[in-house]
């Protein structure tokens, strides 16, 4: 192997790895989806004290701005 494939096969992982946190750094959007959809059928836990529910607005907020952003 010369020195010039060396550095192609260097380059060539280098390049999988950065595809793959991008990738991973991509579906971080789907946490907000996750946690609006939890929010918004009322099964993100909550404070044993609180009386009142969380609004289920604010869950289809978390959810528009996630899809929004995938």
């Amino acid at each position: 192997m010369t020195e010039e494939e060396t550095y192609l096969h260097s380059l060539k992982i280098g390049h999988y790895v950065l595809g793959g946190i991008i990738a991973l750094f991509a579906l971080i959007p789907l946490v907000h989806v996750g946690m609006g959809i939890a929010l918004a059928t009322g099964n993100f836990p909550s404070e044993p004290e609180a009386n009142e529910a969380f609004p289920a607005f604010f869950g289809w907020i978390f959810v528009v701005f996630g899809l929004v952003a995938i």
